[in-house]
Parts: C-alpha cells; structure tokens; sequence
C-alpha cells in the first residue's frame, strides 16, 4: 500500500509541474532523517516483518522494542515539525500509538476487517496471542475507534486492515511527496 502511495503522489506531483530532483532535495532538508530510517528497519524486519529475532524473545520483548522505535520515529517528527506534512504524517503516528500503548502495546483489529480484508489467514497466530503487534478487538479494547477498524479488500496485490491514524499519515505522506516535487 505504501509503494501505491508513492506512486499515486509521485502522478500527482508530475501533474503539477514537479520531478523527483526536486523531491530528493527536499528530503535532502530534513533534520535527523537517520532516526527515521532506523526506525523503519525495527518495523520491517523485527516488528512486522520476517523477524530477525526468535518469536519468543519478541513476544517478550515487544513493549521495549516497540517504545524504542516509536521514540525514534515521534524524535523524527518532532525535529522536522516546522514542515505541516511531517506534522500531520506524526500526528498520525501519535493516535496509532496511543492506541498501541493503550492496549497492552499491540494494536487491536477489528476480527470483521481482518476477513473482509481476505487476511483471515492471520488470525490464528493472533488470536493465539503469538502475533506480536496485533491483538483482536474485543468490549474491554481502549480507544476502539483509534484501531484497525477500517479495511481495503483484497483486491489484486493491495488488501489491508487500517485506522484512522494511518489515514491521517496517508494523507500526509501524499501532500509532502508530491508538494516536495514542485519547486517552492
């Protein structure tokens, strides 16, 4: 879903005259980009994604790595807050991980979007309570409307579950791409 985010931002900033030069200086601007990028390594390959570490030591671990890589990307955010993209895509970030936090440092997804989102095939592991950054909504969740709540179905390679934090650093994502494409 990200790479359609890009490539949707990237059209719509061709339209409006930009190019990646231009794109690629701005980002060249941002403050402590290398907080972001470590941070993006923990999701990818320790939280989310093929772990590098045992299942074990991350279900143990995962509230210490998990406030660890949310203090980096929120560090991020706050040292390039003057740009109003950045600040919206953190403001995102923020509500996501309120309701993370708020729930025993796992995001709740709502069962019915996990199968309308043909993901069916992850519930077993997290109603196991063996998935590590997910946990199935239930009438004890925190701040319900903050989680996995919404989905994309599975259409072709792009299914999902989201909420409304993601949508907001969507948003803010598109706007700083393709604005960051067009010369100020």
């Amino acid at each position: 879903m990200v790479l359609l985010l890009l490539f949707l931002a990237f059209l719509y900033g061709k339209i409006r005259g930009g190019n990646l030069d231009n794109a690629i200086q701005e980002l060249s601007r941002l403050k402590n980009i290398w907080l972001f990028i470590i941070a993006s390594i923990i999701e990818h390959y320790v939280l989310k994604g093929p772990s590098v570490l045992s299942k074990d030591f991350l279900l143990k671990y995962q509230p210490y790595i998990y406030s660890f890589y949310a203090v980096m990307i929120l560090l991020s955010y706050w040292y390039n807050k003057n740009n109003k993209y950045i600040a919206i895509i953190g403001a995102g970030f923020l509500l996501n991980t309120l309701v993370i936090i708020a729930n025993g440092f796992k995001m709740p997804v709502a069962e019915s979007a996990l199968l309308a989102a043909g993901l069916d095939h992850r519930l077993p592991d997290i109603k196991a309570g063996l998935d590590p950054m997910y946990q199935l909504s239930t009438d004890q969740t925190q701040l319900k409307f903050l989680s996995d709540i919404f989905y994309i179905p599975n259409l072709l390679i792009f299914q999902g579950v989201f909420s409304i934090g993601d949508v907001i650093q969507a948003i803010g994502a598109f706007f700083f791409f393709s604005s960051a494409m067009v010369k100020r």
